[in-house]
């Protein structure tokens, strides 16, 4: 059984660390944004026009399977999947939670304490996907002097990271 304070220590320590670092990477979406506005507004294209011809359909493409990918992936992240796969793996002794006051006493809370990292640790690769999508538009919008590339992959950001 895993004590109710316990629990609430975990979540809120996990929790407290995942939405840092959520809102690091909507911060940068924001500046990316600001950026591929602003540059487009000031800058001529960088790239020339064949260049743009290739590269635009490529970055999409390379975009919609980063998203499609992140998608899917998140639907790995189900917390049963998460659960049985920690039951059935052996319990390790987590020094560094016992550093940070989250002592586990019995072996749920091992397993929990397991769980929660796993799910850090694959959701924090999965935004840094998502990411990139605002990064693919940020390239496009400053090569061809054109913010709706910009605008629109970190739409897709925001829509994706909700």
């Amino acid at each position: 059984m895993i004590r109710p304070v316990f629990r609430e220590a975990l979540i809120a320590r996990f929790l407290l660390i995942l939405r840092v670092i959520w809102a690091a990477l909507g911060l940068a979406l924001f500046v990316y944004g600001a950026l591929g506005v602003w540059l487009t507004q000031t800058m001529k294209p960088v790239f020339p026009s064949d260049v743009v011809a290739v590269l635009t359909p490529a970055l999409y493409a390379v975009a919609i399977v980063t998203a499609l990918l992140t998608v899917w992936r998140r639907r790995a992240l189900d917390p049963e999947r998460l659960v049985a796969a920690a039951s059935a793996a052996p319990t390790l002794g987590m020094g560094g939670a016992q550093q940070a006051g989250l002592a586990p006493e019995s072996d749920e809370e091992r397993r929990a304490l397991g769980v929660m990292a796993r799910l850090m640790a694959q959701s924090i690769p999965l935004w840094a996907m998502s990411e990139s999508l605002a990064l693919y538009g940020l390239l496009l919008s400053v090569g061809t002097a054109d913010a709706r590339h910009v605008i629109g992959l970190g739409a897709r950001l925001a829509w994706d990271s909700r």
